[in-house]
């Protein structure tokens, strides 16, 4: 669970987002607002998910393709994502 609050908390920071209770996320909530119907996640949209990219890259080390964001939907799915793909994660 470490690495889904540190992902959590680098989008929040990212992207400057409020009033997201860190303590309680649901880390299997949808991220983008067109696939989270009941408006638990963060409300990301294309352009966020552009930065996303940059951030994870930066952080992380991680290439993230466009086929790869299909799948790139929650905290968690996020998390798996670059403990599959990078070399070192600290």
């Amino acid at each position: 669970m470490e690495l889904e609050k540190r992902i959590l908390d680098l989008i929040i920071d990212t992207l400057s987002l409020e009033d997201v209770d860190t303590e309680n996320f649901d880390y299997d909530v949808s991220i983008f607002a067109s696939q989270d119907k009941e408006g638990r996640g963060l409300g990301l949209d294309s352009v966020d998910a552009l930065e996303l990219v940059v951030c994870l890259r930066s952080e992380f080390g991680v290439k993230v393709t466009g086929e790869d964001m299909k799948t790139l939907q929650t905290v968690r799915s996020v998390a798996d994502f670059v403990r599959e793909h990078a070399e070192n994660i600290q």
